[in-house]
Order: structure tokens, then C-alpha cells, then sequence
């Protein structure tokens, strides 16, 4: 299998977790949390494995909503640290993993999240399958949305000049809903789409952005930057045990840390 390239080494990932502290960065999290919150649904006394945690932002609110254990993967060491230094609480454990070859035993978690991971996938559809393994009945993917303007901006961004998106695959809600339905064809599959307008960030205009993103994700609306896209089956409790033990190191490509 091709090796996934992970961008986020080295000073991407704090530039990456900084990025959040500015003004446009806030706003961004703040719809895109606002959209995949609502679509988790209530985690309370939940086990929730978070494929590619990167910094850690989604353990730490999924944790202050009442999950009650978090499990962070991440293939970037660098990113795993980040996430490290912020985390506070024994109730979250990170593992440095491949998304492809996840280190946990069947239906070891209630939910499984991925977000914005599987577009830098070589292989986003064993990602999938592998996160559907280790779920009891429900998982969350969210990626950057193909059909959005911001896509396209991107992609012509990094033919000129370095770029975190030169070998991102973005990926259509109805791409991604394809590729769900083939894997698991009776599930129950729910997406939405938000951030209409990014790029585009004017801070004396954001309650009228936040507004119409808001109307916006409520309907079918294809265009939007970042998808969610919920997908439940016939729902099956975690089992009795190690739960959150990696079964072995054994295709871990990444040693423990």
C-alpha cells in the first residue's frame, strides 16, 4: 500500500493549532464545531475514538461534553505532541497509529469521529472500514468539500507555492456517501455542509456570515467548505474488557510514544 504523506510534521503542526487562535481561525472552528456537535449528538458516558486527533481541539470538547473516555490516533508524532501538552484529564489517551490499520479490538468504541483526515488518505475507504470495525453502531466523517469555491482555491494556491493541500484528494458529500454505501450498504446516512462563504472572513460582517451558514446547514446545501456526514448501523454495545488497548504493535507502522 502507498504510504500516506502526512503534512502536519514538524512546525505545521503548531502553526496548524495556532492557526485557530486568529480571528478568521476562531470563526472557523466555531461553524464547523457548531455543525459536527449537533450531527455527533449527545456523547454523554461515551467511548469515542478520534481518528487523526491532530491537536487535540475535538478530544477536549468531545471530554467537556461528558464523554467518558476519548482515545486520540494520529500518524504525526509532532502532532501527537501538541495535543499532548494540552490535554488535562486521565479520561483521554493518545496512540500514534495509522488510520488504516487502527490497534483496537471490535466494537471496542460507541463512536468513531474522523475529521479532516481521510482527504490525505491513500486509501480513504479502509479508514473507513476500519472505523466501522472497532464502532458499535456509529461513526462521524467530516472532510473538506471537492464542490466548495475554497477547493479550487486551494488546489491552485499550492501550484504555487508550498502547501499543506498539494496532495489532498478533497472529497464530495456524494463522493463520500458513494463510498460509505458500498462498505456498509443498509446504513442510515445523514450530511450536511457549512462555511458557504470561506475564504471570505470580514469581522464586521461575521453574525450576518454566521447566520446565513447557519440557514444554509440546515438544508441539502452541496457547496459548502467542510462536510459532515453521520452513519449509523444496527447499533451494537462496545465489548466487556481491554477496551482501549492497542491489540498488539503488530501493523502499527508507527512505534508507540
Amino acid at each position: 500500500m502507498k504510504k500516506d504523506r502526512n503534512p502536519f510534521v514538524g512546525p505545521a503542526a503548531t502553526l496548524y493549532d495556532a492557526w485557530f487562535s486568529a480571528p478568521s481561525g476562531k470563526y472557523v472552528e466555531a461553524v464547523e464545531n457548531q455543525q459536527l456537535f449537533s450531527m455527533i449528538g449527545n456523547v454523554t458516558r461515551q467511548t469515542i475514538l478520534d481518528v487523526g486527533c491532530g491537536t487535540g481541539n475535538h478530544l477536549i470538547a468531545l471530554h467537556q461534553k461528558g464523554a467518558r473516555f476519548c482515545v486520540g490516533i494520529d500518524s504525526s508524532k509532532d502532532m501527537l505532541r501538541v495535543c499532548r501538552s494540552k490535554i488535562r484529564t486521565r479520561s483521554i489517551t493518545l496512540v500514534r497509529a495509522d488510520a488504516g490499520h487502527l490497534p483496537f479490538r471490535d466494537k471496542a468504541f460507541h463512536i468513531s469521529l474522523c475529521v479532516t483526515v481521510l482527504e490525505f488518505l491513500p486509501s480513504p475507504a479502509q479508514a473507513i472500514a476500519e472505523m466501522q470495525r472497532v464502532s458499535g453502531g456509529k461513526i462521524v466523517l467530516a472532510t473538506l468539500n471537492r464542490l466548495a469555491f475554497s477547493s479550487l482555491l486551494r488546489k491552485l494556491e499550492s501550484r504555487l507555492k508550498p502547501s499543506l493541500f498539494r496532495d489532498a484528494r478533497f472529497i464530495s458529500p456524494f463522493t463520500l456517501k458513494r463510498m460509505v454505501r458500498r462498505m456498509i450498504p443498509r446504513a442510515r446516512i445523514q450530511w450536511r455542509t457549512t462555511l458557504a462563504f470561506f475564504p471570505l472572513f470580514l469581522p464586521h460582517i461575521e453574525p450576518l456570515l454566521y447566520k446565513i451558514d447557519q440557514l444554509l446547514c440546515r438544508s441539502r446545501f452541496p457547496f459548502g467548505t467542510f462536510v459532515v456526514m453521520t452513519v449509523h448501523w444496527n447499533r451494537e454495545q462496545p465489548r466487556a474488557g481491554k477496551r482501549f488497548a492497542p491489540i498488539s504493535d503488530k501493523g502499527n507502522r508507527y512505534p508507540m510514544e
